[in-house]
């Protein structure tokens, strides 16, 4: 039952901003090509695009699919690291946002497991989720951090990406 919405993790974010966690778990091109907010304090990712870019057909319509991703085994290790760093524990607040809300849902199950406690899903991802219909159907243009209009840009701290906290 712990879901926020964009704009309610940015005021949780605003209220407590050493407390709360805010960790964007896209991948790295995403986080490059797509955008990234500063107010996440890392990028680390719950799952990778391996380099081979091997494709996965989509089970309804073979005609289209995506490149497959695996799981970063490391994950819970690396908010650990990044949970550390700050001088929190796992009662600390984490907000968990992916693309459209699937992939952070993975990592909220994978951090409950290790432990913590306090695991926030920002259902509608950074993107948002698609349109079901109209001139924008299967756009994601619904809801989402972007879409709030919340701050964003492509702008990358070296700070706050992944190499800081892998294990």
């Amino acid at each position: 039952g712990l879901y926020l919405t964009p704009l309610e993790a940015w005021q949780m974010k605003q209220q407590d901003p050493d407390g709360v966690l805010f960790i964007d778990v896209r991948t790295r091109a995403e986080v490059q090509y797509v955008g990234f907010t500063e107010y996440a304090d890392a990028n680390i990712p719950v799952m990778f695009q391996p380099g081979s870019y091997d494709w996965k057909p989509d089970s309804k319509d073979p005609l289209v699919g995506q490149f497959k991703k695996v799981r970063n085994e490391e994950f819970p290790k690396a908010v650990d690291r990044l949970v550390e760093s700050r001088g929190l524990d796992k009662s600390a607040p984490v907000i968990v946002m992916c693309a459209a809300g699937k992939r952070s849902t993975a990592a909220a199950s994978a951090l409950h497991e290790a432990g913590y406690s306090r695991v926030y899903n920002l259902y509608e991802g950074f993107e948002g989720v698609t349109a079901s219909d109209g001139y924008f159907k299967g756009q994601r243009v619904v809801n989402g951090w972007k879409n709030a209009a919340l701050p964003w840009g492509y702008r990358l701290p070296s700070s706050k990406m992944y190499f800081n906290f892998e294990p």
